[in-house]
């Protein structure tokens, strides 16, 4: 009961930052030309007179407290999502994809909906040099601390190389790790791509960014989902079934015996095309041109 009470307290919140959204595009909007808005999730960026796009993949959303409450949230984004002239998911078409039920719904939206392929930031990897095990943190808050300091507890029981980010303020002091260890509080893009691209696995969160992120580069992930959080709990299910990633909860994760697992995983090579997005963004212009 405490949970449901907890989530529909979260509704008015979320309603009224969708408000504030809304306010802020109509102030920006009188006083400059607004040809095309292309909102990233944020369900109250949509213009009355512009062609507004949402990108997401949460077409299906999964809220963690049974299949009443999932009716209802899902409800409440099929409507929010008619304010947008399209809807694009970074997935690909054939289900089920990287996003499975997430981004291939049974009942899809109302609007026009385009499968624009996986968007990440990094480059290919020339070759996987299996130089290191990386570990990435990131999220929210205690979550993220809570899973260093399980992390750091485990590294002495290690010997292969690690890479550390801890994706923390760079000025933060760095704690005492072993030897073999590097820590670092915070990596560039540029950084990241090529510990990525040199890394025998990439331990991390099962955020969808990070999904992708490891699809572009075609390297193995050993992922963990941020408790309390659905979608990353659902993600992770639905990788480690596709052989896609090797993913384990937290309360029952240990290091060694992951890496040791992920080892013995029959990875699958996902493949599809990184460059779809191009096609349905020249498609969308010479709709609206």
């Amino acid at each position: 009961m405490r949970t449901r009470i907890r989530l529909f307290g979260q509704i008015p919140s979320f309603l009224w930052g969708i408000r504030r959204e809304r306010l802020w595009l109509k102030k920006f909007e009188s006083t400059r030309k607004v040809s095309l808005v292309i909102s990233d999730n944020r369900y109250g960026f949509y213009s009355s007179t512009a062609p507004s796009v949402l990108i997401t993949h949460q077409l299906n959303i999964r809220s963690g407290f049974g299949k009443a409450i999932d009716r209802l949230m899902n409800y409440l984004n099929l409507r929010l999502m008619k304010h947008f002239f399209e809807c694009w998911v970074p997935d690909f078409l054939q289900a089920p994809g990287l996003s499975g039920d997430l981004g291939h719904p049974r009942r899809i939206p109302d609007i026009p909906v385009r499968y624009i392929g996986c968007l990440s930031r990094f480059t290919p990897c020339e070759q996987q040099k299996n130089e290191h095990i990386l570990i990435v943190l990131s999220g929210p808050e205690p979550q993220r601390s809570i899973f260093e300091q399980l992390l750091l507890d485990q590294l002495s029981g290690i010997t292969e190389k690690l890479f550390f980010v801890r994706g923390v303020d760079i000025s933060s002091p760095l704690p005492d790790v072993p030897s073999h260890v590097t820590l670092m509080n915070f990596a560039s893009s540029a950084q990241l791509n090529d510990l990525v691209c040199r890394a025998r696995f990439v331990v991390a969160r099962c955020g969808y960014t990070t999904v992708m992120d490891l699809f572009k580069t075609k390297q193995k992930g050993i992922l963990i989902p941020t408790p309390g959080q659905p979608e990353q709990e659902y993600l992770a299910r639905h990788l480690h079934a596709s052989r896609l990633a090797y993913t384990v909860d937290q309360k029952k994760f240990n290091l060694y015996e992951s890496i040791n697992a992920a080892s013995d995983f029959d990875y699958r090579i996902f493949e599809g095309n990184m460059n779809e997005y191009k096609n349905v963004i020249d498609a969308f212009a010479e709709r609206i041109l």
